[in-house]
């Protein structure tokens, strides 16, 4: 392999880089068990975490270039998919940048979400070539528009708000996000509270960095974070919540109670701070009057009368 710290690499080098990539892509294409895809995939990025030297810029840009030619016809193969997206992500060079951007059209949640924080590292990069920090945005709003992974979904979310400047007519995509991971909430406890709480945080994000809701997105942005309120302050007093969850419950209402005041431009939704060991039944009172409970209008209510009360679930307390 070449000097990785060299100021310039000639046609041989290249050639060098090429020859030793395709010797771990070929075994990572071999590879019949996890461990053996990890070491061809540590073999792959080794020559970025050399500690003799700091890779140059123009290493950078050949090496991935490398990289992304051999590994980019794995994204389309399950089996090799998704160590394939970690190695170019791992990269962090604009060179990946189209293989990343493939990464997030996968039919493997885990593949778009290490597609999207690979765009995320190289975004300084980005930066600097409005056209690719352009092209890398459309890709993330059309891949977020449809996302119903929650954890890529959030990942898509952060980011997008690293971007600049940030496209902030992303925000009603991600009220979109945001219903679709609490649509099973009402039916059995839920499993993403942490997950949820960062998407709530993401869209207050925007809206602070000046993102324009219409009425109408305003209502719904209201209505998902009043049932994520409640629906959080429901099943942790009822007990139906496991340890993890119980743990994110007063983070979720949190962020809900913030994200609340940033979509109304009131403070009619603070609560204080709450931690795990704060009381589920008073922060039960405390969330009903803010989001209505069984027919007795809420703040959310009377500031946006098109919001309904959330559903009561089975167990809870008044």
């Amino acid at each position: 392999m070449p000097n990785s710290n060299a100021a310039s690499y000639t046609a041989a080098d290249t050639a060098a880089m090429t020859v030793y990539v395709q010797y771990y892509a070929t075994q990572l294409k071999q590879s019949t068990t996890t461990r053996a895809m990890v070491h061809a995939r540590h073999g792959i990025l080794k020559p970025l975490r050399e500690k003799s030297a700091t890779p140059s810029v123009v290493f950078l840009s050949d090496y991935g270039s490398v990289v992304t030619t051999e590994l980019a016809p794995f994204l389309n193969r399950k089996n090799l998919a998704l160590n394939a997206i970690i190695t170019l992500a791992k990269v962090q060079d604009l060179s990946t940048q189209s293989a990343l951007q493939q990464g997030l059209t996968s039919s493997l949640p885990a593949v778009r979400y290490w597609a999207a924080l690979g765009l995320q590292r190289i975004e300084p990069e980005l930066a600097q070539i409005g056209p690719s920090e352009q092209s890398a945005v459309s890709q993330l709003k059309t891949a977020l528009s449809t996302e119903t992974d929650p954890v890529a979904a959030l990942e898509m979310c952060k980011t997008l708000q690293t971007m600049s400047p940030e496209p902030l007519d992303v925000a009603p995509l991600v009220i979109q996000a945001l219903d679709r991971v609490t649509q099973p909430y009402p039916k059995a406890p839920p499993r993403n509270l942490d997950v949820a709480a960062g998407l709530a945080d993401s869209l207050a994000g925007f809206v602070k960095a000046g993102a324009v809701l219409s009425p109408e997105e305003k209502v719904q942005a209201m209505q998902v974070l009043a049932n994520l309120c409640s629906y959080a302050a429901q099943y942790w007093q009822a007990g139906l919540l496991g340890y993890p969850q119980k743990l994110a419950a007063p983070i979720a209402i949190n962020a809900c109670s913030n994200a609340m005041n940033t979509v109304s431009g009131t403070t009619e939704f603070t609560i204080p701070t709450l931690t795990d060991t704060s009381s589920t039944t008073e922060t039960l009172l405390k969330v009903n009057a803010l989001t209505g409970s069984q027919n007795q209008a809420g703040v959310a209510q009377k500031l946006f009368p098109k919001v309904p009360i959330p559903v009561r679930i089975a167990g809870a307390g008044q």
